[in-house]
């Protein structure tokens, strides 16, 4: 009969840690950056520019015309100093398509982004498209 209970007892211990473990990566999935590039941050200020994507298409930058315009979608982020913070607030819309939108665009040829960081309190992430 004790040999049932100790049966019983592990069982359940390792049913909690398998539920821990799923639950943790389940929450940590969020952390992962979906940028194809990540630079790294300053501590007090980070203000840099890098490629969103080069190949809209297939045609690249090579073959677009001299005259292309330029469309800018925002959204910013105020909050505390942490990355993944529960105790802050974004607003905006930076995606390629309201940054077509923005500048007329039809054919979207490729896209930058812009990030400005100060003191990780205030964030303004900026998505700049190129095209006809």
């Amino acid at each position: 009969m004790r040999h049932k209970v100790k049966l019983a007892w592990s069982l359940r211990g390792s049913f909690a840690g398998a539920l821990l473990a799923c639950a943790v990566l389940a929450l940590g999935t969020g952390c992962v950056p979906a940028t194809p590039v990540r630079p790294p941050y300053g501590v007090i200020f980070t203000n840099y520019q890098a490629p969103l994507q080069t190949d809209m298409g297939r045609e690249g930058a090579t073959l677009a015309p001299a005259n292309l315009r330029h469309g800018v979608s925002e959204t910013h982020r105020l909050g505390l100093p942490l990355q993944y913070a529960a105790y802050s607030v974004a607003w905006g819309d930076a995606a390629i398509r309201a940054a077509a939108a923005n500048g007329g665009i039809t054919k979207v040829y490729f896209a930058d982004y812009e990030t400005f960081m100060l003191l990780g309190v205030y964030t303004d992430f900026r998505v700049h498209v190129y095209g006809e």
